[in-house]
């Protein structure tokens, strides 16, 4: 996770301090935008597990001390969604002509969703250390503010762009397997791709080539073509 907000930081950074740097360049500001979400997504995950963690918006080649001071969770999420809300406004709908991707790509729709969600986690219960214990639980005093925050933004995601999250849950993961799910119908706003061009066949393949047991060097690179998972399907389908 640190590593990607490493990077987040480096692409971040080096795009505002660039020469071609113009808040009027919509591709580029679309680019911006998908990386500050990214990074909103990174920080996100490390709150919900760790809760206060070592954090800086800045790469680490810029910063006199490389080694980040922990921050309360709620100025972590409070910077993101300022920065996502700066940025929002200048990201492409997934609905425009211009954003032709999949869900595989941030969309401003994401955007408003990833507010939504920081937002709510911000105004959640979460586990107060107090020095003495585990901790206890605790909630900001105003935390009806972030729900309100949250709800709107969801709001727009429903109102303004295709993603009316009305589709029957069950469709929702049948349209999954038939590849039929994209960045403009309905439930499936952002996805993280497994691999250009690939597939999750991996956990099918995987293993030494079967055909010749006893090699371990010609073959050895072979074992992606027929391994012990492939051979033990074939020999469930034989009845064996």
């Amino acid at each position: 996770l640190y590593q990607g907000v490493e990077r987040a930081n480096m692409l971040d950074y080096g795009i505002q301090h660039s020469d071609i740097y113009d808040e009027n360049d919509k591709e580029l500001m679309q680019m911006l935008g998908e990386v500050k979400v990214l990074r909103a997504i990174f920080y996100h995950d490390l709150i919900w597990y760790w809760g206060d963690v070592p954090y800086s918006l800045l790469p680490s080649y810029v910063v006199d001390n490389p080694v980040y001071d922990v921050a309360e969770r709620h100025k972590i999420l409070d910077d993101l969604i300022e920065d996502l809300k700066g940025i929002a406004p200048k990201m492409s709908l997934s609905s425009d002509n211009s954003f032709s991707d999949r869900a595989e790509r941030i969309s401003k729709d994401m955007c408003w969703a990833m507010i939504a969600r920081l937002s709510m986690t911000a105004g959640g219960w979460y586990l107060k250390p107090d020095g003495n214990s585990y901790g206890k639980m605790d909630r900001l005093s105003n935390w009806k503010d972030y729900y309100k925050t949250a709800a709107e933004y969801c709001d727009s995601v429903v109102e303004r762009t295709n993603h009316s999250l009305s589709k029957d849950y069950h469709q929702v993961f049948v349209d999954q397997c038939q590849l039929s799910a994209s960045a403009t119908n309905d439930d499936v706003i952002f996805e993280i791709p497994f691999g250009k061009e690939s597939t999750g066949s991996i956990g099918y393949i995987h293993g030494q080539d079967g055909q010749c047991p006893g090699c371990h060097t010609s073959c050895l690179g072979q074992g992606l073509g027929f391994g012990p998972a492939q051979r033990s399907l074939s020999s469930f389908l034989q009845g064996r």
